[in-house]
């Protein structure tokens, strides 16, 4: 990496950044981190109030069924990139903008009076139906409710009393919840009556009570709980002629209405079919390509903001070395009639370099030693090799040798480090033991003496060495027992029980007795489930012939191969993970720490990729 300094003339100098950001790599600093000057914030609000129109016109579009976007197509996008310029594109996007938030309210508001008269509508012919239960004569011609009509209801008189109703729509799930308030809080003193309105989730209800709809004490309750739960209110018609003009009425409101609102969806999809087909011949689509110049222009002005300067910027660079031939290039070639050119610093910089991967810097050895050659050894037939590899470079880090203590080096931690053979965590954690007690009790220690059957100079206890050794003729002992008289035992046993149940099948002529004599040597020959010493030495050991203790001893060696390549693994794997864990948690957590950052260079093509993607 080499460190620079950009200088751009002010008329241009967002000419040279996008040429910079398509044609080179380098990676810019804040000149402006410590008075916090952003001269191209300005230009970064405008960019983002774009965004946000394009955004309400992309959900709009998302809305719309069978549209399909082209986009994602960047390097068609920055070879045409030249097309669009920021003042033209931003009118170009507020006039779509406002075109659609304008026909969006209107479709709104239209939309909620269509949904008004189609209730309306329903609660008249609901009036009407109710008015047509009267038994023919003259109670057809009458009015349906006598009486003046009031602002969502009307009375009428019968029989020397009053009765009034408000009428109104309220949705299906809340129809019970709302009978029930209204039954509660008039004290059944109520009648509701619902219908359903087809094709939708409303109904149409009739609140029917005594009195006077304008001025009673229950016309206001009842107008108060439908004002809380929500539910439209309209006016109930005082005749059938009424009624019959208001239906028409609502038809035609309701033709208009849905005729507006199909030309609404005509120009939405016109608008919207402008948006989405491709601009030129195998590239994105309009709005995609508006969002790409936005996404583009945003990183630009926010790059410009790294600059100091007024007259001429300048800027602090990190690039490639092997690139700063290119740089000089492109600046040179451009068609500015301003230049620009590339300073390199020939002092030393005050920052580390970028890198591209993660360094380790060390206070104590060069990072030379840690450098990148040993990533290409991690392979897997590598593996095995290096664990061995570095388990042994680890005894002879801690001095042992097979468990064997040797001095091969010094340790400033113990007097006579020979006397306390293999290393532990005791040598991680220093503790002043006293000199008397000759070091501190190892539990590695004790058990490779009790294998070896020697001496444990720091003994556990008083008379463990005559412990240890009755232990191990204990051991000994016990493989030969296992190996000569057990599978003798187990023979002569199976043997009887054969012979046994034989003469009881013959005996008795059963057929039961002979499936359960099947069932149990088949049991017997055929265990349910085998572990690997059993599927070993099954054959071995039911071999009657006179070679059956040759197969046995065979057998177990071939078990105990097994075995031990398994326990030989393991036992490697282990020394190799306790020494990994010892060095890089230890030791170097100590002394080392990830230092560094990445080279992350001004690119138009990684940063809208990395939006995108984001």
């Amino acid at each position: 990496m080499t460190h620079g300094t950009v200088v751009l003339p002010h008329e241009y100098a967002r000419n040279y950044v996008d040429l910079l950001g398509k044609q080179t790599k380098l990676m810019f600093e804040d000149m402006n981190s410590a008075v916090m000057q952003r001269p191209y914030r300005k230009y970064i609000q405008r960019i983002e109030d774009m965004e946000r129109m394009l955004r309400v016109l992309d959900s709009e579009i998302a809305k719309m069924p069978d549209v399909a976007l082209y986009k994602n197509r960047i390097d068609d996008f920055l070879d045409h990139d030249e097309e669009f310029t920021l003042d033209t594109l931003e009118a170009e996007i507020k006039r779509v903008y406002e075109q659609f938030i304008r026909f969006r309210g209107n479709n709104e508001e239209l939309t909620t009076e269509l949904d008004s008269a189609i209730e309306e509508l329903n609660v008249v012919k609901n009036s009407l139906s109710s008015g047509s239960m009267s038994a023919g004569g003259p109670a057809l011609e009458a009015p349906l409710l006598q009486g003046e009509p009031t602002a969502r209801g009307t009375g009428r008189e019968r029989m020397g009393m009053q009765f009034s109703n408000i009428a109104g729509v309220v949705k299906m799930e809340d129809q019970e919840s709302f009978a029930r308030t209204v039954f509660r809080a008039t004290r059944g003193n109520t009648f509701t009556q619902f219908t359903e309105i087809p094709d939708t989730r409303k109904s149409v209800f009739v609140i029917y009570f005594q009195g006077t709809a304008a001025n009673s004490y229950m016309a206001a309750k009842l107008h108060r709980i439908c004002s809380a739960v929500g539910v439209h209110l309209y006016q109930w018609p005082a005749s059938r002629e009424e009624a019959t003009r208001r239906i028409g009425e609502l038809e035609n409101i309701i033709a208009d209405k849905s005729h507006a609102l199909a030309g609404f969806d005509r120009f939405i999809r016109d608008e919207a079919r402008g948006l989405v087909e491709p601009i030129r011949m195998g590239g994105n689509s309009r709005i995609e390509e508006w969002k790409l110049f936005c996404i583009k222009e945003r990183n630009i002005y926010a790059t410009l903001n790294l600059f100091e300067g007024d007259v001429t910027l300048r800027c602090d660079c990190w690039y490639p070395t092997k690139d700063e031939d290119s740089i000089r290039r492109v600046l040179a070639e451009s068609d500015y009639p301003a230049s620009a050119m590339l300073v390199t610093d020939i002092a030393k910089p005050r920052g580390a370099p970028p890198t591209y991967t993660k360094r380790l810097t060390s206070s104590l050895l060069p990072s030379r030693l840690w450098s990148i050659p040993t990533q290409g050894l991690v392979y897997a037939r590598y593996l095995l090799l290096f664990m061995g590899l570095f388990a042994i470079y680890a005894g002879c880090m801690y001095n042992d040798l097979l468990g064997v203590g040797i001095h091969w080096f010094g340790s400033a931690r113990y007097e006579d480090p020979v006397d306390y053979g293999h290393a532990t965590n005791y040598e991680m954690q220093p503790k002043p033991w006293i000199p008397a007690l000759n070091g501190p009790p190892s539990l590695i220690n004790t058990l490779i003496s009790f294998g070896l059957g020697q001496a444990d100079k720091q003994p556990l206890y008083l008379g463990q060495p005559v412990v240890q050794k009755w232990l191990l003729f204990a051991v000994a002992i016990s493989v030969p027992i296992m190996l000569l008289p057990k599978p003798i035992i187990i023979q002569i046993q199976r043997s009887i029980r054969n012979k046994k149940n034989n003469r009881n099948a013959v005996a008795n002529d059963d057929v039961e007795a002979q499936a359960l004599l099947d069932k149990e040597n088949k049991a017997v020959e055929e265990p349910e489930e085998e572990g690997m010493d059993e599927m070993i030495m099954q054959g071995a050991l039911q071999s009657s012939s006179w070679a059956s203790p040759i197969y046995i001893y065979c057998a177990w060696a071939v078990l105990f191969g097994i075995t031990l390549g398994v326990l030989m693994f393991m036992d490697v794997l282990e020394c190799f993970l306790h020494t990994l864990r010892l060095h890089w948690v230890e030791f170097q957590s100590k002394f080392y720490m990830g230092d560094g950052y990445s080279f992350v260079p001004f690119c138009h093509f990684d940063i809208i990729k990395d939006e995108l993607q984001g």
